[in-house]
């Protein structure tokens, strides 16, 4: 039970590193015009993790994601940046369920700029339409991922509530990664 190849150390092995991913995108969103840019990274670790490889296995991203990612970085910049001022506003049903299908629709963005060579607007597109979909897969989740996050965020300290986020990510691509794989391998 507790020796290293056993499920409780895998496990315990897993939250440390998940824990040590959101810390550093943590630092690194500091600055908040860099949190695309950690956004992408941490999505490019966390699939490393829910793929079975080391967290930094292949962290050199190439030109092609960058050129992708340019324009994915300023759509998902404006649309977190309205997410916050719109969930600041008041907290109904309504604008959290905007705000789940805004951060489905670019957390799907970059998985599938970081998984598949498609054009720039076709990946918009996928993310979009797959959000809607899969709904149940997507929005879903995330909009339980807000609530959980409302709640714990006058109850806890913000550190702690923010520290979900690299775990509810692994969750998100674990439910995703398969169904977006057997969506491309159809084409």
């Amino acid at each position: 039970m507790f020796s290293i190849e056993g499920k409780f150390y895998g496990l315990l092995s897993l939250i440390a590193q998940l824990i040590a991913l959101n810390v550093l995108f943590n630092i690194i969103s500091i600055p908040i015009f860099t949190i695309p840019v950690a956004l992408l990274y941490l999505c490019h670790c966390v699939l490393n993790l829910v793929e079975d490889r080391k967290v930094f296995h292949n962290m050199k991203l190439t030109k092609r994601i960058w050129k992708q990612s340019l324009i994915a970085f300023v759509v998902s910049l404006f649309s977190l940046l309205s997410t916050y001022f719109l969930l600041r506003s008041g907290i109904n049903f309504i604008t959290l369920f905007i705000s789940s299908l805004v951060v489905s629709f670019n957390m799907i963005s970059y998985l599938v700029i970081l998984s598949y060579e498609v054009k720039t607007l076709h990946v918009f597109r996928v993310a979009f339409f797959y959000s809607l979909a899969y709904f149940y897969k997507s929005i879903i989740p995330v909009f339980a991922g807000l609530l959980v996050g409302i709640v714990l965020w006058s109850t806890f300290p913000m550190f702690i509530v923010l520290g979900l986020f690299s775990t509810y990510m692994f969750v998100f691509l674990k439910l995703n990664t398969g169904t977006l794989s057997k969506i491309f391998t159809k084409n």
